[in-house]
């Protein structure tokens, strides 16, 4: 197989109708959906240092949901290989195509690991990846592109608004009317809160 050449995003958004390789930064996805048909889809946003003001859409198709990119984490670094640009209502966008494309996720943490955690089946590492992957590496630990959210404490939570949390699940359970109830722990010590509003 032949050596592809990789394109920055500011240069391959300008190559609607063709196919082009990539190496990205993930800023945002979202889960895998069954389409119309039969396959499933996700759909990413990915930027890089020479769009890194803008994101770029990429909508991803598979016959299974095995095949699409898990992204483990905002902030992940993709490989996408033969991916084609299209224009829909004048937004520009990268098509996967499972016969044809393939893709590779790396994590996006500084680091010595250049092993994907997750690849297609028809990708194919090059000699070139792990130079290209430190690379976009420094340049994220560098940028501020990526959004670390801010992580409250249960007991911190004292009004209405909206938080970031990591905890546990306990249990979930229904309530009357058909709601659900889920209780939480976050690791520490914290007394029953009720917040009242109207």
């Amino acid at each position: 197989m032949g050596d592809y050449q990789f394109l920055m995003l500011k240069d391959a958004i300008t190559c609607i109708n063709q196919k082009v390789n990539l190496f990205a930064v993930i800023l945002d996805f979202t889960l895998p959906q069954r389409t119309k048909g039969t396959d499933y889809f996700c759909k990413l946003k990915v930027i890089d240092e020479s769009h890194s003001e803008f994101w770029v859409p990429v909508h991803v198709f598979a016959q299974e949901i095995d095949g699409l990119p898990l992204v483990a984490s905002v902030g992940d670094i993709i490989q996408l290989s033969r991916v084609t640009m299209t224009v829909h209502e004048g937004d520009v966008y990268a098509i996967f195509n499972n016969k044809f494309s393939s893709f590779a996720l790396y994590d996006g943490k500084d680091g010595d690991n250049f092993h994907p955690y997750k690849v297609s089946l028809r990708f194919h590492a090059r000699e070139h990846d792990e130079k290209i992957i430190a690379s976009m590496r420094k340049w994220l630990a560098s940028s501020e592109v990526i959004d670390v959210p801010n992580f409250s404490l249960l007991r911190e939570i004292d009004r209405v608004v909206c938080v970031n949390l990591a905890c546990k699940v306990l249990h979930i359970s229904k309530t009357t009317n058909d709601k659900w109830m889920v209780f939480l722990w976050d690791g520490t010590d914290a007394p029953p809160i009720s917040i009242y509003n109207k």
